[in-house]
């Protein structure tokens, strides 16, 4: 039997932006534009889709969410992406994984560096911790890369209190993660990552 289909379907920058906007109270473009660093423009005609969506009210003194906005912004939250759907066909991990790297005392960090045999190539290293020394990570990791990978779901044993996986990439997208039995979901774009390589960034 399939699943039923997800109450709220967005793209990225939709849950980006519901994400970050004020709970209970007014909120303008711009808060939400420092708070996402997306531009005010992005911002504003993000909002616009919200409204349509009735996720979202408001006008020229600032919006407020709906309470269907702030169900979805309190799914989206706690990673129940059964109900909230967030879709982007070019990333196709990104919004799956709860849009943020930590969560549940652990967290996803990532680098990448330019391989220096093949310049039109790059080096990633993706590592899983905790940040709780009295909850170690422990067990195996899940790691969801883009679809063009010939191995795009990876199985990691943590070592040492750590999961670690290294692959090669052209360019950035978002790695999904799955660890705690399932209990902890993660989200890394890659593309946001300090130090990455522009040209990495951009394709």
């Amino acid at each position: 039997m399939a699943p039923p289909p997800a109450k709220y379907v967005l793209n990225p920058d939709e849950a980006k932006v519901l994400s970050s906007a004020t709970r209970s109270g007014l909120f303008t473009p711009y808060d939400l534009a420092a708070a996402t660093r997306l531009a005010p423009s992005t911002v504003q005609g993000v909002i616009g889709k919200l409204a349509r969506k009735g996720l979202v009210v408001g006008g020229e003194l600032g919006f407020r969410l709906t309470q269907d906005g702030q169900e979805c912004q309190w799914l989206l939250t706690k990673g129940m992406y059964g109900q909230v759907h967030v879709v982007d066909k070019n990333d196709p991990q990104k919004g799956k994984w709860g849009l943020s790297p930590e969560a549940n005392n652990r967290r996803v960090t990532g680098t990448v560096m330019q391989d220096p045999a093949d310049e039109d190539w790059y080096d990633v290293r993706i590592e899983v911790t905790s940040t709780d020394p009295n909850n170690p990570l422990s067990g195996e990791v899940e790691f969801f890369l883009h679809p063009t990978f010939a191995r795009d779901h990876e199985v990691v044993q943590v070592k040492d209190g750590k999961a670690v996986l290294e692959f090669s990439a052209w360019g950035a997208f978002t790695v999904g993660v799955r660890a705690d039995n399932g209990e902890t979901q993660l989200e890394l774009d890659l593309a946001e990552l300090p130090g990455a390589p522009e040209a990495f960034r951009e394709q």
